[in-house]
C-alpha cells in the first residue's frame, strides 16, 4: 500500500516495483493489502484541530501506474485510509480505486481457491478477502453506502453469512 510517490527515482515504490518486475515469473499474482493512498493533510487556520485531506488524483494515479508494467494479476484490497478518507470529497480515493482497470478489486469481500504444486501433489489454498474496516469505529459509512448502496450493518451481516458459507463450502470440498 501507500503508493503516493509513484515511481520517482530512488523511492520505495520504485524499488518494490523493480524487484517485483525482476521476479514476476516466480509468482502467479500479487495482493496489495490496502491503505493504498494517504492524502496529504492540510491545516486550516494553522490549527492541528482542523485538518483537511488534500487528494491529488495525479499523484494517486502515478502511484498505481508504478505497478502497471508488472505482468502479474494485481488483487487490490482496501484499508481504512482508502474508505474513511475525505467523505466530504465524495469518497474520491475509494471511487478512483474501484475504477482501476488493471486491478482485480476485492471489495468488500471475496474468495479464491489456488492450487499449489508441491513435490507430492497439489495443495488447495483458500484465500478469503475481507474488508475489515466495516468493523472499525470512525470509518465513514457514507463511502460504503455511496459505492455499494448498503449500510455498514447490512455489510456486516452479509460478510458473516459469506464467511460461514465459504468455510462450509471449503470444508465440504476438502472432505470429498
Amino acid at each position: 500500500g501507500c503508493w503516493n510517490k509513484g515511481c520517482v527515482e530512488h523511492s520505495g515504490q520504485q524499488d518494490v516495483a523493480t524487484t517485483l518486475k525482476h521476479k514476476e515469473n516466480s509468482y502467479n499474482f500479487m495482493i496489495i493489502l490496502g491503505d493504498n493512498y494517504y492524502p496529504k493533510k492540510l491545516l486550516l487556520n494553522n490549527s492541528p484541530k482542523y485538518k483537511v485531506k488534500d487528494i491529488q488524483s495525479v499523484t494517486m494515479e502515478n502511484g498505481f501506474n508504478c505497478l502497471k508494467n508488472i505482468n502479474l494479476t494485481k488483487k487490490l484490497l482496501m484499508g481504512n485510509h482508502d474508505v474513511e478518507e475525505s467523505v466530504h470529497q465524495g469518497c474520491s480515493v475509494l471511487k478512483y480505486q474501484l475504477k482501476l482497470p488493471w486491478y482485480d478489486v476485492k471489495y468488500p469481500y471475496g474468495y479464491e481457491y489456488h492450487y499449489l504444486k508441491n513435490p507430492d501433489n497439489y495443495e488447495t489454498v483458500l484465500i478469503l478477502y475481507l474488508d475489515t474496516t466495516i468493523y472499525t469505529d470512525g470509518v465513514a459509512p457514507d463511502c460504503f453506502q455511496q459505492t455499494l448502496g448498503k449500510s455498514v450493518d447490512e455489510l456486516i451481516d452479509e460478510q458473516r453469512i459469506f464467511i460461514i458459507k465459504t468455510i462450509k463450502k471449503a470444508t465440504d470440498n476438502a472432505v470429498h
